[in-house]
């Protein structure tokens, strides 16, 4: 099966833009676009919440039989401002199972032409230290074979009411499985 085009989905306080659980197999996600304010490509996305929540560009679950390929997406012009109590942007999210993202057409978060391209801005949230990174692209859970090549991720501006919240940013993270970058 593949994915095209856009689709949007808000479960609890978090923004997904597109959601897959690859419970069946071999789903492809590939030449969206994520982002701007429009269909016609320009403009900014523009969300602003004063709740705890957090934006997924692309959240995928694979499996471990066949491999879910995330190929050519475009995620940019984005301002996504909002509280926090742990990682409040991921352009590519992906848990469990094989995966690929890249490998044959590469993915672009964000603008090499431009600073700001995506924004991110965590709220005041009153007496707040918890550490709250933004990723580009993260693998993370149980991922048993990921492999991330020629992927694009520029232009992302992170920032927080307060000095005091600390900040991190990843373009890639990947926290366990046979991998590839």
């Amino acid at each position: 099966k593949e994915i095209q085009g856009q689709g949007f989905k808000y479960i609890s306080t978090d923004h997904y833009v597109i959601y897959v659980n690859d419970f069946e197999g071999r789903s492809t996600i590939s030449n969206n676009t994520i982002g701007f304010n429009n269909s016609t490509g320009s403009g900014t996305y523009t969300i602003s919440s004063s709740r705890i929540s957090s934006f997924f560009g692309i959240y995928a679950i694979g499996n471990t039989t066949d491999t879910l390929n995330i190929q050519g997406n475009v995620i940019k012009n984005i301002s996504f401002s909002s509280q926090s109590n742990g990682a409040i942007f991921r352009g590519i999210y992906t848990t469990y199972g094989f995966v690929k993202i890249g490998n044959q057409a590469g993915n672009t978060i964000g603008d090499v032409s431009s600073t700001g391209n995506i924004t991110v801005n965590m709220n005041a949230l009153s007496g707040s230290a918890t550490y709250s990174p933004i990723y580009g692209i993260q693998a993370a859970g149980a991922s048993t074979s990921c492999t991330i090549k020629n992927n694009t991720i520029s232009g992302i501006n992170y920032s927080a009411a307060t000095a005091s919240f600390p900040l991190g940013m990843f373009g890639i993270a990947v926290t366990s499985g046979v991998d590839s970058i």
